[in-house]
């Protein structure tokens, strides 16, 4: 190759920035090196051309005016309703043009949603299966309508979107569509998350610009594109769009972002946007809060699970022997044709003859095991070895069919088992980075998991959160609270928090959106209430505590206990941190991490206050 001299091009050149990837690239002793990216990085890429998006605008290639509606409701499946009105009044204006111009276009509507493993359903979060079970039951789609695609399961596969005979018209993803993927049928997104992610939503959106055919319709309906947001502010996300659009490079295309209003435009302009309370409005935007950081040159950079943890679990030390003594059922399912009459005897009532019978089992073969391991295992070399090895040993002590009647059962087992084998791994790769000074807990500032400053609450008929009618909260950081974003008991901590006259103040955290603390499972945690104590000194800080709370029903589960954990080695370094070292300014400010539980949580509290 060095003798050659290649002409290289680097496509998505913004990831071959590093070091060592220049290193390669130049390594290989190019003549030239052609850089084709939307985000050149100034030092690194000399930039020969640029073409901005008005010029790609001109040339058809791309859907605008976008068009943003933002549902009010906190409901989701307000927002599915939403988008697929809008998807068959597009589909209508695809026939009439058909009709006229012969030519096919099939709308379709992409869906983020918040979940998309096979078992990550529940937990108050939205799965793609709660999408696709809407769409259907409710909503009286054909389930051949609909495909999910996610890094566990794709549905599109070789599919040819763009065919007359494909019947796609909803796709369901979370993330896997970011990049690399388009499919200029893909007019509307609707997104059922809290859209805080700018550069995920950027990357989605980006998914529904392209023209069919690079060729404007003349139908201003299908020259435009459309996104549908459940809970969140209009004016927000715009701004997050039109950033994103500068990142990406087409930043002189955020004139054609536009809002629209949706069905229940009267209940979103009932909304009013809430800041702090009086007396704390100067610590807007200046509340600084620990976060698990790896301490990289140049600067920290959050705890990220897939690159630091998950990537060093060594699945090569996961056990097998178990296999051997694992027991398999007896018991064939079978498909079973019968007969149903009406009986002699009228005391029997109906007769029953059996048909046929078909012992049913699944195949048992490493490559089906591998998929349904792909959500635990990332490493597909890894789940093909682990569920070949499992398949071979069952294999010796069992007859085939036997093992395949039991493989889904057997499955569950291996997956239960794969998950504490991952956290166990992910732990010790958690505390060895700690033990190496590697990973710290530090104040870090960025936008990504701050407390919010403002929030919007109803305008009108909200109930508020309050001791009693004549007795309002005095200490939350905002001056409203709405009683019916609390579950009962979280009602009562927020009650008692407010009558502690040692605390300066309270917080509500926003699930999902707020504060988060990245420990060792894939998951972040996002703790229910932050609490300041008084500064004794006046002119010191006060402790900052950090409590998760727990009903009578989840302790002592696998969840409490790990945060139990987590929150234990968060609050040693919490308050043994000399934040000054950061040229932070706040020497001696400690931090304290809490279960509390909802079995004698009052003691909880007071104990806690009391140190």
């Amino acid at each position: 190759m060095k003798k050659l001299r290649p002409v290289m091009i680097v496509d998505e050149g913004q990831k071959a920035s590093s070091f060592l990837a220049r290193d390669t690239i130049f390594g290989l002793n190019p003549s030239f090196v052609i850089e084709l990216t939307a985000t050149p990085i100034t030092g690194v890429s000399n930039t020969l051309v640029q073409i901005g998006g008005l010029d790609l605008l001109d040339e058809g290639m791309i859907k605008l005016d976008m068009n943003v509606t933002t549902k009010a409701s906190d409901d989701w499946r307000d927002t599915i309703r939403e988008a697929i009105a809008k998807l068959d009044a597009l589909a209508k204006e695809a026939e009439t043009h058909h009709s006229n111009t012969s030519v096919y276009i099939r709308p379709i509507c992409l869906i983020q949603a918040e979940r998309t493993g096979k078992d990550q359903r529940g937990g108050g979060f939205v799965h793609s299966e709660d999408v696709r079970e809407v769409l259907i039951k409710e909503f009286g789609r054909s389930p051949s309508e609909i495909a999910v695609k996610s890094s566990s399961l794709d549905e599109i596969g070789d599919t040819d979107l763009l065919s007359k005979d494909c019947p796609i018209r909803f796709i369901i993803t979370k993330q896997a569509l970011q990049e690399g993927w388009d499919c200029s049928f893909a007019y509307i997104l609707a997104i059922l998350t809290n859209p805080k992610a700018r550069l995920a939503i950027t990357q989605l959106v980006g998914r529904i610009l392209r023209q069919p055919y690079a060729v404007k319709t003349k139908n201003k309906a299908l020259d435009e594109s459309y996104v549908v947001c459940r809970r969140s502010s209009t004016r927000n996300l715009i701004d997050e769009i039109r950033n994103g659009l500068k990142d990406e490079g087409l930043g002189d295309l955020e004139g054609h972002v536009h809002s629209e209003l949706s069905g229940d435009a009267a209940a979103k302009s009932a909304m009013i946007e809430i800041g702090y309370r009086d007396r704390f409005k100067h610590l807007a935007n200046n509340i600084f809060l620990p976060r698990f950081v790896i301490d990289d040159s140049p600067k920290p950079r959050n705890l990220d699970y897939e690159m630091d943890l998950l990537a060093g679990v060594r699945w090569n030390e996961f056990d097998l022997a178990w296999v051997q003594t694992h027991n398999l059922t007896t018991f064939n399912a079978a498909d079973i044709d019968e007969s149903i009459s009406l009986a002699d005897n009228p005391v029997e009532g109906v007769k029953r003859t059996t048909l046929s019978k078909r012992i049913v089992y699944l195949e048992p073969e490493p490559e089906f095991m591998t998929r349904q391991l792909a959500d635990i295992v990332p490493n597909p070399w890894e789940s093909f070895r682990i569920a070949n090895g499992a398949l071979e040993i069952l294999l010796k002590g069992h007859e085939r069919h036997q093992v395949g009647a039991n493989l889904n059962r057997f499955l569950d087992t291996l997956r239960e088992r794969l998950f504490k084998f991952r956290d166990a791994q992910a732990k010790t790769v958690f505390k060895d980075l700690l033990d190496s000074k590697r990973l710290c807990f530090y104040l870090i500032r960025d936008h990504d998991g701050e407390l919010r400053s403002t929030k919007l609450i109803p305008k009108d008929g909200i109930r508020r959160l309050e001791h009693s009618s004549v007795e309002p909260i005095q200490a939350s950081l905002f001056e409203i609270e709405d009683r019916d974003q609390y579950n009962d008991f979280e009602r009562s901590v927020a009650l008692c928090l407010d009558k502690q006259a040692k605390l300066l103040w309270w917080y509500r955290n926003i699930a999902r959106a707020g504060y988060w603390v990245q420990g060792w499972r894939e998951h972040r945690v996002y703790p229910d209430f932050l609490a300041q104590e008084n500064p004794e000194p006046v002119d010191e800080h006060g402790r900052v505590l950090v409590l998760e709370t727990k009903g009578g029903h989840l302790q002592g589960n696998l969840d409490t206990e790990y945060k139990e954990s987590l929150f234990e080695i968060c609050t040693r370094l919490g308050e043994v941190r000399e934040w000054s070292e950061l040229e932070l300014g706040f020497p001696g400010q400690k931090f304290e991490f809490k279960i509390v539980k909802e079995t004698g949580w009052e003691d909880q509290i007071d104990e806690l206050l009391r140190r």
